[in-house]
């Protein structure tokens, strides 16, 4: 047999958005998989993604994508941020004006 085969590699958020659609919601372990996969932070943008979706043909996925985000995307976390570099003091002198 000969001939050509097209591949095409689905971005994230598109084998999300059939993951959910072939399962008909988030409980399905494959969801779950997705999550484990990737790592939280790009899991968590991506289903938040799906769930802005603003089109009457994508509401269930909408919706499941948001039910897939509270159900997998982990507890929140509190990161310390690093303390911003304070700016030089400037001092201010009428020194040589004339007064």
């Amino acid at each position: 047999m000969q001939g050509a085969e097209i591949l095409v590699k689905l971005r994230p958020v598109d084998l999300l958005r059939q993951l959910l659609v072939e399962n008909r919601g988030p409980e399905a372990e494959a969801v779950k998989l997705f999550f484990e996969m990737q790592k939280e932070e790009q899991a968590c943008a991506i289903s938040l993604i799906l769930a802005c979706l603003q089109s009457a043909q994508n509401l269930q996925v909408a919706e499941w994508a948001t039910r897939a985000f509270f159900m997998y995307g982990g507890e929140p976390k509190i990161r310390s941020v690093a303390t911003p570099i304070s700016s030089p003091s400037f001092q201010y002198s009428m020194a040589g004006r004339g007064e």
